[in-house]
This record gives C-alpha cells, sequence and structure tokens, in this order.
C-alpha cells in the first residue's frame, strides 16, 4: 500500500463535503482552528528528539533588520501571483466547524498543516477550499476535498516532535482554472537571506490588527535558524518566521522574498505562563524529505502537483570549515616550529 510504503496516515472513513454542505451560515460560524502552542519544555523535546536527523536545513544568513520590523497587512489584489494560489480551508471536526487556509501547489494538489487534517485525535471531514475568498464572495467556486493525508509521525509523536511533521496534502475534485497559478516550491534548498512572508486568512483578532477571518492577509518578517547567537533556538527541519498573523492561518503559505513556498504557518512558542511569545514568532516545518512524500502521494492519487524547485547542494557548515582552518593552522605552527 503507498501510504505505509511512504510513512503517510489517511482517515478510515474520510467524508467529502456534500455540493450544499458548506451553506453561508456554516462557514460564519466556523471557528478558527486552534494554533498549536508549544511549551519551552516541549519544545526542548522536539529538540532531543530531532537530533539523530539527516538532513538539517541550511540557513543563508537573515538579512540585518531588527526583529521587531514586520509588515503586515491585508493582501490587495488576491488575484496576483503568488497570493492566487493561497486557499480559504473549511473542514469539520467531530461535530465542530474549523477554518484554516492551504495554498495550491498543481492541479489538484493541495498542501496545508498537518493539524488542519488531524488534530487532538480526530480526522477532518467535509474539506472544502475557496481560492480567493473574501468577505463571504468566491470568485472562483469552491473545490473539495476528496482524498487527504498526513505524515504517520504527526499522528504518532507527542506534541512538541510532532511539529517538525506538520504537513498534509489533499485532491480536490475537479481541476483548479487556469488563472489559479499553482505556488511554486522548495525541496531540500537553501533558505534564502532576507525576509519571508506568511501568507493566510488569520480570524484570531490580536491588539494590533482586526483579523476576522474574511480577507487574506500577508505579514513580512526576518527569519532565524537554530545557531543564530542571540535568537533563541528552534529544532532542527524547522526555523521560527517572525510575524503577527494569528490563528485561521493555519496551512497557509510562507513564501521567500519572490513567489516561492518554503515553509508553512504550523505551530507557535508560549511562555510558561501561557502567552505568545513577543516578537511573535510562527514556526514552520522545513520542506525536505516529508514533503517530498506528501508530493508522491499527490502524484499516485491525481493531485497533479508540478514539481518541486531543483535542490542545490548546501553550503559547507561554517563551523566545519573554521574546525577544519584551525587545523591546518596548528599543522602549519608545528612545521614552522620544527624549521
Amino acid at each position: 500500500m503507498l501510504e505505509a510504503d511512504l510513512g503517510l496516515a489517511c482517515p478510515p472513513d474520510y467524508h467529502p463535503a456534500p455540493a450544499r454542505f458548506w451553506t453561508h451560515r456554516r462557514q460564519v460560524k466556523a471557528a478558527p482552528v486552534p494554533m498549536p502552542a508549544v511549551t519551552p519544555e516541549q519544545h526542548a523535546a522536539m529538540l532531543g528528539e530531532l537530533e539523530t536527523h539527516l538532513h538539517r536545513p541550511a540557513f543563508a544568513p537573515p538579512a540585518a533588520v531588527s526583529t521587531t520590523a514586520r509588515v503586515t497587512a491585508p493582501v490587495n489584489d488576491p488575484a496576483a501571483p503568488p497570493f492566487a494560489a493561497v486557499l480559504k480551508m473549511f473542514m469539520v471536526f467531530g461535530g465542530g466547524l474549523s477554518v484554516g487556509s492551504a495554498f495550491v501547489i498543481g492541479r489538484r494538489a493541495v498542501l496545508t498543516a498537518g493539524h488542519c487534517v488531524y488534530a487532538d485525535g480526530r480526522w477532518a471531514n467535509n474539506i472544502q477550499f475557496v481560492p480567493r475568498y473574501e468577505s463571504g464572495r468566491k470568485p472562483l467556486g469552491t473545490f473539495a476535498a476528496v482524498s487527504t493525508t498526513t505524515l504517520r509521525e504527526f499522528t504518532q509523536l507527542p506534541p512538541g516532535p510532532r511539529y517538525v511533521y506538520d504537513l498534509a496534502a489533499c485532491v480536490v475534485d475537479k481541476d483548479f482554472p487556469d488563472e489559479l497559478v499553482p505556488a511554486a516550491y522548495s525541496v531540500n534548498t537553501i533558505l534564502p537571506a532576507g525576509q519571508l512572508r506568511s501568507v493566510g486568512y488569520p480570524a484570531e483578532p490580536s491588539r494590533a490588527f482586526p483579523f476576522d477571518g474574511e480577507r487574506m492577509w500577508a505579514s513580512a518578517g526576518d527569519y532565524h535558524a537554530e545557531d543564530d547567537p542571540g535568537r533563541g533556538t528552534t529544532a532542527p527541519r524547522v526555523f521560527a518566521h517572525f510575524n503577527d498573523l494569528t490563528g485561521g492561518c493555519s496551512g497557509g503559505p510562507i513564501f521567500d522574498g519572490g513567489n516561492r513556498a518554503v515553509g508553512l504557518n504550523s505551530h507557535v512558542r508560549v511562555l510558561r505562563n501561557g502567552r505568545r511569545e513577543e516578537p511573535p514568532r510562527m514556526f514552520s516545518p522545513y520542506f525536505g524529505d516529508a514533503l517530498t512524500r506528501l508530493v508522491r502521494w499527490l502524484e499516485a492519487n491525481g493531485g497533479r502537483p508540478n514539481p518541486p524547485h531543483t535542490p542545490v547542494a548546501p553550503p559547507d557548515d561554517p563551523p566545519s570549515l573554521r574546525a577544519e582552518f584551525r587545523r591546518v593552522a596548528d599543522r602549519l605552527n608545528e612545521l614552522i616550529g620544527k624549521l
């Protein structure tokens, strides 16, 4: 079975949304999927769990900007790339109506966060996607998921380590229109220098922004890797992006300085008092081998995903270069001393 070979998990009895299930009344009643909040202890467990993983992410040096220098605003033209690929997502967990975000990567292929299809031991049903959604308007219609999957590790690991696998894929019932340009995306590539841009449909208002889930928003900010001094720690294969988005943005893409998705809105870290960090950070799984498994599943199930960006060889690790330089320098000094 392909899912078993790829290490994926699928709902045993997924129910696609009937044509008239998602009425406007139900859409308005839907609540944002809670943004998973990882405690410092869970974050430390994630580090310990994943230290042995291969294919650590490669990071270019971040831009020399303040972590508080974020730019957050509504997307004025949802039809323009790369925003055209972003989707409003509706789903049902048990009897609860929920909303999240997602993005298109192929003719019938969608990526979103794992917790948008599997949460608290339950699978989502009646999943529907709406491109260019704005205040109830659906200019390109709606698209129902006919099948969905996430990574087996996401369904089995404890909360902290789980979120390094917070990825899911869906196949929809019909082709997306030609005017909806799928997002380009990278797998096993170097993350770019500079700021990243997180996009989605945040639905929980904050002190600074009146998020209500009715408009697409983008939040640009710096990001950091685990070994950036003075910027905290993130797990291997996870990076942290400074942005202001809230619950409801889960599953939306994180773009590089151009139009390529390099991550997605996954989880946040909270302090011991339960409050979100300040400045706020959004953590994303690194798009590596786990995403490749989902893309293979999409190919086998009619999603027709576009191929990922061609991988490039990561640069040599600077600490290793420094160690090699010291070794050579010590050897030269030893030889000079014998002259």
